[in-house]
């Protein structure tokens, strides 16, 4: 694994020193340091930060640094740069931020060529792992320092190329660099990037990188035979209705699967209804049918406080029956309950059994007005509808006003899917009665009147 991730790293050295010597046409803007020089400091600078996360650089992490960067730095070293640059993980390296800037540049619409800032990435997310993997003890500070790390660089790198055809075109890019095929078994990409690709849920999103980060990490201790302990694997989603606590479970499902934790990497859905019969020793068949079904991938429990409604409630058969499920099938089988925040704390705290199984717990926040109107435009755009000026104005307000007056029924991406099925509605009446005559643009483009009628 160490010899993989040092070629990778030779791989981004040798398009950095195409740019020193012009060749790419890109010239280092600060003439003290080449981009090369600046390349090499900032992966010291990430691999100490990570290292020193537990307090501590220890001798198996040094080495590996070393290893990594064919050279000879002392933890000394390491401490002193950090005293002079405190601050280097939560900021872009200049080295990244110089990368992505050129990639706009160059990158054509359509290209089918991998670009760099993703392998940029992929090199980081690599020795972060292999960095991690090497200290004997397992350290969650150093995971969430890697995930929120590689967040920023993905949320930047989104930002800056959004603003062309090209670097937009670039995002959406499934393409893979040649050094992909050395590792390619535990390197699936595509899932994890659709959930990066997900409008807003930053906080979940860091949250499931650790958890994926972790997951990779310990596959690399097993492998090298340092012990761990054991990990549940459940979880809690807690949120208001259309925060993306299903769609984030299905892309969980499938990125486990990708990273080997799964055999199948399906998710299977249910509720009280899928679960609770009514009659006594019903109910656990019922709920077995569905563990059954859900082996190899994720059982989902929406609303699972509901199955906690007294003493007399076969609820409580389906909880002893999903209970020694997971016991029984924690090596292909994870089960996540969501609901309501303070309702999932409630149910949670309800049984010692639950308390013991669901540890962690990631909370969807409600959306925003702005990113309420991105997916607006996600919408639009899947199904080949033009959103106008003065349609995103008035939905922008609209949603404000919406996210300042929100209850507990505040419908989140739930609400603008329906808005926008009502605006279809409207669109087709306002235009049924030529249809003949109606160019491609007319049977694409939503009118302000569209929405207004439709939020009224």
């Amino acid at each position: 694994m160490d010899k993989d991730v040092i070629e990778k790293i030779k791989i981004l050295k040798s398009e950095y020193r195409l740019m020193d010597s012009g060749r790419l046409g890109a010239r280092q803007e600060d003439p003290k340091d080449s981009n090369l020089e600046w390349f090499d400091y900032e992966i010291f600078r990430y691999l100490t930060g990570l290292a020193s996360a537990d307090g501590k650089i220890d001798k198996n992490e040094l080495k590996l640094i070393n290893e990594l960067l064919e050279a000879e730095w002392t933890e000394a070293d390491a401490l002193l740069l950090q005293n002079k640059d405190p601050d280097f993980m939560s900021e872009i390296p200049y080295s990244f931020s110089y990368l992505v800037r050129d990639d706009a540049k160059k990158l054509k619409p359509g290209s089918k060529v991998y670009p760099r800032y993703k392998m940029y990435i992929d090199v980081f997310e690599a020795m972060g792992n292999a960095l991690i993997g090497a200290d004997v003890r397992l350290d969650e500070r150093e995971i969430r320092g890697m995930s929120s790390f590689l967040m920023g660089l993905r949320e930047y790198a989104g930002k800056e190329l959004s603003k062309t055809s090209a670097g937009a075109s670039a995002i959406e890019s499934k393409d893979k660099p040649s050094f992909e095929a050395v590792d390619k078994a535990d390197d699936k990409q595509e899932s994890i990037e659709s959930l990066y690709k997900m409008i807003g849920l930053s906080a979940v999103k860091s949250e499931v990188s650790s958890l994926i980060n972790l997951i990779r990490v310990r596959k690399i201790r097993k492998e090298k035979g340092i012990r761990q302990p054991e990990m549940s694997m459940h979880l809690v989603f807690s949120g208001n209705p259309g925060t993306g606590k299903t769609t984030v479970a299905r892309t969980l499902a499938a990125i486990y699967h990708d990273l080997g934790v799964l055999s199948r990497g399906h998710l299977v859905e249910v509720d009280r209804a899928g679960l609770v019969a009514g009659y006594v020793g019903q109910t656990a068949i019922k709920t077995q049918e569905k563990i059954e079904e859900a082996k190899g991938g994720i059982l989902f429990i929406d609303e699972a406080y509901t199955l906690v409604k007294g003493e007399q409630d076969y609820g409580q058969e389906a909880i002893d029956t999903i209970l020694k499920a997971m016991e029984d099938n924690r090596e292909d089988l994870i089960v996540i309950v969501a609901g309501y925040t303070e309702l999932m704390g409630d149910f949670i705290n309800s049984n010692p059994g639950l308390r013991s199984r669901f540890n962690k717990f990631i909370e969807f926040k409600d959306y925003d007005a702005g990113e309420l109107l991105a997916i607006m435009e996600s919408l639009c755009e899947e199904n080949s509808f033009i959103l106008d000026d003065s349609c995103r104005q008035y939905l922008y307000k609209a949603f404000e006003d919406k996210c300042a007056h929100k209850d507990r029924n505040f419908g989140n991406g739930r609400m603008v899917r329906n808005l926008f099925e009502k605006a279809m509605t409207r669109q087709a009446d306002r235009i049924a009665e030529d249809l003949a005559a109606l160019s491609d643009k007319e049977l694409m483009t939503f009118k302000l009147e569209d929405f207004v009628k439709s939020m009224s």
